[in-house]
């Protein structure tokens, strides 16, 4: 998955100080999203849908949460919580014990 246009954007603009930055991967491991919000509260969000595995980048409005949609197919790409997804790696990793037994 090639999420470059945030990296760019920091190295040309010389980047050090922001109000909020994440990198995520989709459970589904297809997809990704990427977002800086600098000073200005412009999110810059780039991503690669889970559904249709299209990469694209918008700039919009910095809110929580903080979702977009997939310019292709139209789906609603959001920031996975971090406690949803250690609750569901929690949850997979005592399954797995379990069925070790």
């Amino acid at each position: 998955m090639v999420l470059d246009k945030i990296a760019a954007y920091v190295k040309e603009h010389g980047v050090t100080k922001f109000k909020y930055h994440t990198w995520r991967k989709f459970d589904n491991g297809r997809g990704e999203i990427r977002i800086l919000v600098l000073d200005d509260g412009v999110a810059r969000c780039e991503y690669q849908c889970a559904k249709c595995t299209n990469i694209g980048y918008v700039e919009a409005e910095w809110k929580r949460p903080f979702s977009t949609a997939c310019a292709k197919c139209g789906a609603k790409i959001a920031v996975p919580k971090l406690r949803d997804a250690m609750k569901r790696e929690m949850k997979k990793g005592s399954a797995e014990a379990g069925g070790e037994e």
